[in-house]
């Protein structure tokens, strides 16, 4: 069955993006919500012998935005603000029914449906880093229901301002390896050298297993020379990893998981998973379950099967 989009779908991002900044600063209008946060780096004065744990505070989301998330604590006039890069995960203590019926559609598979819901969740405005959030599990939801034009689109318009990352981690890229739809390939070949760098990493990731691979390992070796944008270039390198023979994954992987580690845990779980896939096709089947295992024991979101 087909659901049906309105066609003004990504205009309304764009006035919604804009019109609610005010709604998400107003300090009256959110109650506490429950926040994840990886452990802060270690510094000279702490010692990283024994692993860190996520921390879980309770608290009124203030702002976050691509470089911070600044949050009011629970029961107290206490401010707090820590980088954006630690934030894994933010769970509101109550949203709208739209909203709620959105995600659980996603969670249940049902990425036509699902989809059909953003329109109308975003009218209704909430915060912008929600916004983002919720546009970029939707343009998951389009990938997944065979909306590939769609899913571009809309990561397109969230890549018009910087991102938190825990928004672009959700970016719809091609982790598990799997053979893109031909309408997906095609699409991707229409945007591969879009204005949007995120969009030309997604699109990439879609043709490393088209006829076209040749032309995305070329994009991605580009998109990893690109100072600018350092998620950007990680995501990249990694994918550039799941291209690589076997003898060359088993020179490299000490340094491959040195260069994971280094990433924000925020942004470890498509990498990680789509390197333990790897590891395991290359022959490495104890270094691939360890990382399995560790997603598994530390799941970076509560979705992590649903990663693409």
């Amino acid at each position: 069955m087909i659901y049906m989009l309105r066609p003004t779908l990504v205009s309304i991002c764009v006035f919604t993006f804009v019109a609610s900044i005010a709604y998400a600063a107003d300090p009256t209008e959110n109650p506490s919500d429950q926040i994840w946060l990886s452990p802060p780096k270690p510094t000279s004065s702490t010692s990283n012998w024994y692993a860190q744990p996520i921390d879980a505070p309770r608290g009124r989301v203030i702002e976050f935005d691509a470089t911070r998330l600044t949050y009011a604590v629970e029961s107290s006039d206490r401010k707090v603000t820590v980088a954006a890069d630690r934030v894994l995960w933010i769970e509101p203590s109550s949203v709208p029914e739209d909203e709620s019926t959105m995600i659980r559609l996603f969670e249940a598979g049902e990425f036509g449906k699902s989809l059909s819901y953003l329109p109308d969740v975003l009218k209704a405005r909430p915060p912008v880093w929600r916004q983002q959030w919720l546009t970029m599990m939707s343009a998951c939801a389009a990938h997944r229901s065979g909306r590939a034009k769609i899913a571009l689109d809309l990561v397109e318009q969230l890549d018009r301002r910087p991102l938190p990352p825990m928004v672009i981690a959700w970016l719809p890229i091609q982790w598990n390896g799997g053979l893109a739809s031909g309408v997906a390939n095609q699409q991707a070949g229409e945007r591969i050298d879009d204005e949007s760098l995120l969009v030309q990493l997604v699109a990439a990731s879609w043709m490393l297993t088209s006829p076209d691979r040749s032309t995305a390992i070329n994009k991605l070796q580009s998109l990893t020379r690109n100072r600018d944008r350092l998620d950007v270039a990680r995501l990249a390198q990694v994918l550039l990893w799941t291209t690589k023979p076997p003898a060359e994954v088993i020179e490299s992987e000490s340094k491959w998981l040195v260069q994971l580690d280094s990433f924000p845990m925020v942004m470890q779980a498509g990498p990680s998973m789509a390197l333990q896939r790897k590891l395991r096709a290359s022959g490495q089947i104890d270094s691939a379950n360890r990382l399995l295992w560790s997603n598994q024991l530390t799941p970076i979101h509560r979705w992590l099967g649903l990663v693409e």
